[in-house]
């Protein structure tokens, strides 16, 4: 594979080589393309880190559809610059909060833990990003359907990493959808998941809070994210089609892939 260059090799030439210990997951289908990247991006190439883009560089199309379609789209990020990785995803799902919605409410009590658990604030507003654009890819939009779908998924992201939200208002912890997220998002499409919903119990907040866990899980490689065992986005989606065919939504799947061909 073609290694991207820097817009400025000669600068890059100058900034020291990083160690791993250094350096932070960073997975390219949160970056869109033909925007700025928040952060300097690395790539793992023959066992050398090259840089891949500098912060306020933009990310092409043609760039970004060549590192997915290589399956070198398990990127790193510098560990100080994470914050500014994380207001990035903020500020790429905030659009869909209405100042009203109890959406901003679940945010602003997670928010009281990306002090300490920068981390696991990162991983919850990931998995969101992912779930809101298969969200829109399947025609949900606005209204109370998707202020449901947001707090169960950022509710599900908190449980998932750990954090407790008990003493989070019941207001912000109900509806219809925040239930069946928290309580079927490891069910199969196919009903053989570990409470047996049919297809009709998995409404599609559930099938695609499904596909976002397992997703993600596969691509940051779970509890080894630090390590090498993460997985190429587009492996991941279509393993998810051949080898694990009837865990999820196959027009989950295929949208999912249409959404990072953009």
């Amino acid at each position: 594979m073609k290694v991207p260059a820097p817009h400025n090799p000669a600068q890059a030439g100058h900034l020291p080589i990083p160690r791993l210990s250094d350096l932070v997951p960073l997975p390219l289908a949160t970056l869109d393309a033909d925007s700025k990247v928040p952060v300097d991006i690395y790539l793992d190439h023959d066992g050398d880190w090259v840089l891949c883009r500098r912060a306020g560089d933009l990310l092409s199309a043609e760039v970004r559809r060549e590192l997915l379609e290589a399956g070198q789209d398990a990127l790193w990020m510098p560990l100080q610059q994470r914050d500014n990785y994380l207001q990035h995803l903020r500020s790429s799902i905030q659009g869909e909060w209405n100042p009203r919605s109890g959406i901003v409410w679940v945010s602003n009590f997670l928010e009281q833990h990306s002090a300490e658990r920068p981390q696991a604030i990162e991983a919850i507003y990931r998995r969101l990003r992912y779930a809101l654009l298969l969200a829109h890819d399947v025609g949900i939009h606005c209204g109370d359907l998707l202020d449901d779908f947001c707090r169960g998924m950022l509710l599900l992201g908190a449980q998932l990493e750990g954090l407790d939200v008990s003493t989070l208002a019941e207001e912000h912890r109900c509806g219809d959808s925040v239930r069946a997220i928290l309580e079927g998002h490891r069910e199969r499409f196919d009903g053989t998941g570990p409470r047996s919903w049919s297809r009709e119990q998995q409404r599609l907040p559930v099938r695609i809070a499904s596909l976002v866990v397992a997703f993600d899980e596969a691509t940051m490689g779970g509890a080894e994210s630090e390590t090498n065992h993460r997985r190429c986005a587009f492996d991941v989606l279509r393993s998810f089609i051949v080898e694990d065919h009837g865990a999820y939504d196959p027009r989950l799947v295929a949208g999912f892939i249409r959404i990072l061909e953009r």
